[in-house]
């Protein structure tokens, strides 16, 4: 049973669904010691946006964003606490067609639904053309940070 509303990818996403000046962590901050490539990520997120897209949601249930600050994009996704997974495939059109760009993505862990901690980071080269699939268990979420090369 999870002691939390929300797993590590969850919390991640929050970051960037949520507009606020001011974040919380979402834990103990020495816990984040631990986990430094989170730590970096929250720490990376701006506090204002120049562009901001809903790329998929249904009330109550899953919201995705993509936000854009300067020339850094960042994808995120929060879905609800309901016992089913999620798999959404999304677009990256909004990018710039004939580009290519560095995703470094935070995503559910194979335990997550299990042990709120667990989590996946990796990182992949994408292009406008691409499409990218995003799997989330309950309360789970996704969130990424994409740069130009």
């Amino acid at each position: 049973m999870l002691q939390v509303i929300g797993i590590r990818a969850y919390q991640m996403a929050l970051f960037v669904v949520f507009e606020s000046g001011i974040q919380m962590i979402p834990d103990n901050p020495t816990i984040y010691y631990r986990n430094l490539d989170c730590t970096e990520f929250m720490t990376s997120v701006p506090t204002t946006w120049d562009e901001t897209k809903a790329l998929a949601a249904k009330v109550g249930e899953i919201a995705v964003v993509v936000k854009r600050k300067d020339n850094k994009w960042f994808i995120s996704g929060i879905t609800n606490g309901s016992k089913k997974v999620r798999n959404l495939q999304l677009n990256l059109d909004f990018f710039e067609t004939g580009k290519s760009y560095t995703m470094t993505y935070f995503e559910d862990g194979i335990n997550a639904g299990r042990q709120a901690m667990d989590y996946r980071k990796k990182t992949r080269q994408v292009k406008a053309e691409d499409k990218i699939d995003i799997k989330t268990v309950r309360n789970g979420g996704y969130a990424a940070v994409i740069m130009p090369n």
